[in-house]
């Protein structure tokens, strides 16, 4: 069925996974109607439509951008081995799983900022603590492979990496991801001693 054809639900979801793409790809100034209606195949004058508001839209995004986070987290976790030896790739399997990064070196542009205002504005705070109480199974079962199962630290890993993330990013560090990574195998190493 051609996509001017859709039916309401079916035009509102392509909308929503459109605008959690471009929120993903290109962060939350990527996230209007206009934009997202021509990356969903619908009919610009319909986005007003079934997103009546620019608020609203940003909700869905984050809410889709959230799902296929948490998406690539499982699937990256479902692949892992049954045992991690290196504590640096144990810190760096958790700061992907937990921003999923398409590529490393867009992890800050990209993830970071996008997922703070996420985090921070009220109308998409419960899509985030949501997301984080979903991932926390999956970053534990990481912690676990990497030896470090009796350490109850899983809940703790996405400030953790935030904080390995928000160092690396203000130390003007070439290579964030390495420098996050560096820094949260310092913090793992310790929690294993």
């Amino acid at each position: 069925m051609p996509r001017g054809n859709q039916g309401f639900d079916e035009r509102r979801a392509a909308m929503a996974e459109a605008a959690g793409r471009l929120l993903r790809d290109e962060g939350p100034g990527a996230v209007t109607h206009r934009r997202v209606a021509i990356e969903a195949g619908i009919p610009v004058g319909s986005a007003n439509h079934l997103y009546r508001t620019r608020a609203e839209l940003y909700q869905a995004a984050v809410e889709s951008a959230e799902a296929e986070r948490y998406a690539a987290a499982a699937e990256l976790v479902a692949g892992l081995p049954e045992r991690i030896e290196e504590l640096g790739e144990v810190a760096r399997l958790l700061l992907v799983a937990w921003y999923s990064p398409g590529h490393p070196e867009e992890l800050l542009a990209m993830r970071v900022e996008p997922m703070l205002l996420a985090a921070m504005d009220p109308a998409t705070r419960d899509i985030m603590h949501r997301t984080k109480a979903q991932l926390a199974p999956l970053l534990d079962e990481i912690v676990v492979r990497g030896g470090l199962g009796g350490t109850p630290i899983a809940d703790l890993v996405p400030d953790l990496a935030l904080g390995a993330i928000t160092h690396a990013a203000t130390s003007g560090a070439d290579d964030v991801m390495a420098e996050a990574t560096a820094a949260l195998t310092r913090i793992l190493e310790v929690l294993r001693d």
